[in-house]
């Protein structure tokens, strides 16, 4: 019995001393963004446990970016009370791959089945998280930023969205869709817009007054804000790299950022 006692404690110390696997990781915005909120822009993760693991599954009915987040937060150690329901996307996306890397190791399987350039066949193909560039936002970036639109002639004061933002689009532009199965084109796309705009030659607007505005802006004009946002080269790369071992050749496989990353099972099939 006293055996039984002290293998059952040895157990406890044993997943006792998995919480203090921790990392430290730079947000891509270095905290730039968030105020105070994180200094440095410095996070300090644990791995996830199978209780995090039963939270993402048996989510059913939540979005996944919110599920995700509460395990995120769960797993933050420093700064306590940290939402990343609020952060940038790039920089959520960065701490979903750092979280599953601390949890689950650096080498990432995908189901490849041939090489795109020599067609033979492929087996056991991993990908190196720790090998993702992580590109920093440059220290001289502030939120709002200034795009002067070349038809119009307007100051369209831009920011990031935040992933409540992106997930509030979401589920918007589905019961869009729902309500209006003849609504032409994506509805997503005037969301999206109008949550980037902050101000208009200085004045802030409405959502109403803004949703009068975006889909009427001419095309120029438009695409010179999308460019704007394209041209931030910030966060992870998720564009993994792998060298065939037959042709030498680089595959280039785009990873998922959704449920798949936790527990993938898509095929890339080329050609």
């Amino acid at each position: 019995m006293e055996n039984d006692r002290e293998f059952f404690a040895g157990l406890l110390d044993d997943i006792s001393s998995m919480s203090t696997v921790t990392s430290v990781e730079v947000l891509p915005t270095k905290g730039k963004l968030d105020g105070n909120a994180i200094p440095d822009g410095k996070v300090t993760l644990r791995m996830m446990t199978a209780h995090e693991e039963k939270i993402r599954t048996g989510s059913s009915g939540v979005s996944f970016w919110k599920v995700m987040s509460n395990i995120i937060n769960r797993c933050i150690i420093e700064p306590k009370n940290i939402d990343t329901y609020n952060l940038t996307v790039i920089d959520f996306i960065f701490l979903m791959y750092r979280l599953r890397r601390l949890s689950l190791g650096k080498d990432y399987k995908v189901n490849l089945s041939s090489c795109p350039h020599c067609k033979k066949p492929l087996t056991d193909v991993s990908i190196n998280l720790d090998e993702l560039e992580v590109i920093y936002l440059p220290d001289d970036f502030k939120e709002p930023f200034r795009v002067n639109l070349p038809k119009l002639k307007w100051g369209v004061d831009c920011r990031l969205l935040r992933v409540r933002e992106f997930d509030e689009i979401t589920d918007k532009a589905d019961k869009i869709l729902k309500e209006f199965p003849d609504y032409e084109g994506d509805p997503q796309f005037s969301l999206r817009l109008k949550k980037q705009i902050v101000a208009i030659n200085d004045h802030r607007l409405d959502d109403i007054q803004l949703e009068q505005i975006v889909d009427k802006l001419p095309y120029e004009d438009e695409l010179a804000i999308s460019n704007a946002f394209d041209n931030i080269d910030a966060g992870l790369n998720t564009d993994a790299k792998y060298i065939c071992p037959r042709c030498g050749k680089v595959i280039e496989i785009p990873l998922s950022y959704t449920e798949e990353f936790f527990r993938p099972t898509r095929s890339y099939q080329w050609g």
